[in-house]
């Protein structure tokens, strides 16, 4: 089986991209990128570090437009180029997220997917904790409220014919819905996600999420409250 890397982008140059693709370059064998018409040097960091990129079509849906459809469109394009098989595995992360592992070994994950998929013949999706991420010098998660139990499906096994949820926002980084994976975990294998560790960016997601259906109006409101954080170990950047 080959552990295969997903991510769509969007002018991520000045925040964490290198630092995502590479956690995806240490564990997987090729990595995709779909590109959302980015006016920066996103897709030249993408090229330096070794991912295929291909770039939305000017009459394509852009993410802002539909999450879901893009994502349909990143994924089938992924399909085309990096011709999974029957037993591949595909490991989607978004350009903010890097991989956390209990004793920092990125090479533990495959060993853990093979593993997983041995035990587990029927499933077609794997859920991770994600970790917010609030710092980085050192690394600093948030536990209070909501913060300390959020996981998301982010190891899918390759099948034909995948879809995504058909929702404009929030329609998960893998087809069959966020919830994907049903009760199996990857435990000592998880999701560091960057996107609040800057002031600007949580001001951001909060403009973004406040009012939306599908989130939580006190988590949301969270995001501008003052966070009980502690360390993190075991994050690959």
């Amino acid at each position: 089986m080959r552990l295969l890397g997903h991510m769509v982008t969007r002018n991520e140059g000045d925040r964490y991209l290198r630092q995502a693709l590479r956690s995806l370059r240490m564990v997987c064998s090729d990595v995709a990128v779909f590109d959302d018409a980015s006016t920066d040097n996103t897709v030249d960091i993408a090229l330096q570090e070794g991912a295929y990129v291909e770039c939305r079509d000017d009459d394509e849906i852009s993410f802002a437009e539909h999450e879901g459809r893009f994502r349909q469109l990143a994924w089938e394009w992924m399909e085309r180029d990096l011709k999974p098989e029957p037993g591949d595995w595909i490991l989607s992360l978004d350009a903010d997220e890097v991989l956390v592992t209990d004793d920092g070994d990125p090479g533990i994950i495959y060993k853990i997917l093979t593993q997983t998929a041995a035990a587990h013949p029927e499933i077609q999706a794997v859920r991770m904790k994600i970790h917010e991420i609030w710092a980085l010098d050192p690394p600093l998660e948030r536990v209070d409220g909501f913060w300390g139990a959020i996981e998301g499906a982010r190891l899918f096994r390759w099948s034909p014919g995948a879809k995504f949820e058909d929702r404009a926002l929030g329609c998960g980084s893998g087809p069959g819905g966020p919830m994907a994976g049903g009760d199996v975990r990857l435990g000592a294998v998880r999701i560091g996600h960057l996107g609040y560790v800057r002031r600007e960016d949580r001001a951001d997601k909060y403009g973004r999420y406040a009012g939306r259906p599908g989130h939580s109006t006190q988590h949301v409101k969270s995001i501008l409250t003052e966070p009980t954080l502690v360390p993190l170990d075991g994050m690959i950047r």
